[in-house]
């Protein structure tokens, strides 16, 4: 059975059905959005967006350094991508 198909038409069912409710409660929602990346009058020009979404970014590297290092290859010749090695194990 092939998997991708399945996760992207679940994907897109979710993105619709997020858009939905989102639609149902926009003023809700658009405040949410709007608190949350800091775009609602606050003090000064760039403070909610720091104090906001752009606090978060620190977080989204973080995320990314360790999805990195979970995915990261184990091939024994150091800069072979693992489908450059399997390659070259077929051809042998």
């Amino acid at each position: 059975m092939k998997w991708r198909p399945i996760v992207i038409v679940f994907a897109a069912c979710a993105v619709v059905v997020g858009l939905g409710i989102w639609l149902q409660h926009a003023r809700l929602a658009g405040h949410w959005f709007q608190v949350h990346t800091g775009i609602v009058n606050e003090p000064g020009p760039y403070y909610g967006f720091w104090s906001g979404f752009g606090s978060d970014l620190e977080e989204f590297g973080i995320l990314g350094l360790i999805t990195k290092q979970v995915t990261a290859n184990d091939t024994p010749d150091p800069g072979v991508h693992n489908s450059q090695a399997s390659a070259d194990r077929r051809a042998d």
